[in-house]
């Protein structure tokens, strides 16, 4: 029965633990000028494959970008595209996605470049995606409180172990020898 509540204990703490490292993480790179993209073409198959998390830095600068640098940019009819820049003209940056055969036929200037690629995590797109539907957020949410639940009824019988181990006696005061 011990080692249940230890594992059920234990396991809380971890899923408290990512979660709040996640939600930590998230904020942190947000402040530091990185935003996640997530890849839903497989236009940048090898490169880049569906389901990818993009990490995009917003502080790189356009002047900075060079040909075959990775970077996102809005489209004309507002979604995110993440390329790579195959050639720089008097116009703009052209692109293409390395599993096209053509480039995009649309010039990235300094009105529509978003950032550059810094990395890509494979399959984290998918965990996003499903975490923005209401269902996986209400399912997270209960786990989440019956995590807090379960650690709660579980830590007071950790407690009396500790101050059994701490004082070498329990609640009516029997005292026991420790060996030092």
């Amino acid at each position: 029965m011990k080692n249940i509540k230890r594992f059920f204990v234990h396991t809380a703490d971890i899923l408290i633990g990512v979660i709040f490292i996640g939600i930590l993480m998230f904020y942190i790179l947000g402040f530091a000028g990185y935003r996640p993209y997530i890849v839903v073409s497989a236009s940048m198959e090898p490169a880049i494959s569906v389901g990818s998390v993009c990490l995009i830095n917003t502080h790189v600068k356009y002047s900075d970008i060079k040909e075959n640098d990775i970077i996102a940019y809005r489209a004309p009819n507002g979604s995110m595209v993440t390329h790579r820049v195959i050639r720089r003209t008097d116009d703009g940056l052209e692109t293409k996605g390395d599993n096209n055969n053509i480039s995009d036929g649309i010039t990235t200037d300094e009105r529509n470049y978003s950032g550059k690629n810094v990395c890509s995590i494979p399959l984290l797109g998918y965990v996003f995606r499903e975490l923005q539907k209401a269902r996986t957020r209400i399912l997270c949410v209960t786990a989440g409180i019956a995590c807090l639940i379960i650690k709660c009824f579980m830590r007071d019988g950790r407690d009396k172990e500790n101050e059994k181990r701490e004082t070498g006696c329990d609640k009516s005061r029997r005292c026991y020898w420790r060996k030092i």
